[in-house]
């Protein structure tokens, strides 16, 4: 039986795990804005892929 509950969910990717335990992603116009300390941040925590479609 506990085998099976713990069976309900799916399995969530870093920056899910981060939204929901209270981080903040940042959107590709906060991203671009930013200073470079805290796009580093961003890709740290939430990973570079994110950002890899904003223009700046």
């Amino acid at each position: 039986m506990k085998k099976q509950i713990l069976n309900l969910g799916k399995a969530l990717n870093r920056a899910e795990q981060s939204e929901i335990n209270g981080g903040y992603i940042y959107t590709c116009q906060q991203y671009c804005s930013a200073s470079s300390a805290m796009q580093q941040t961003q890709r740290d925590c939430y990973g570079a892929w994110l950002f890899d479609d904003c223009p700046c």
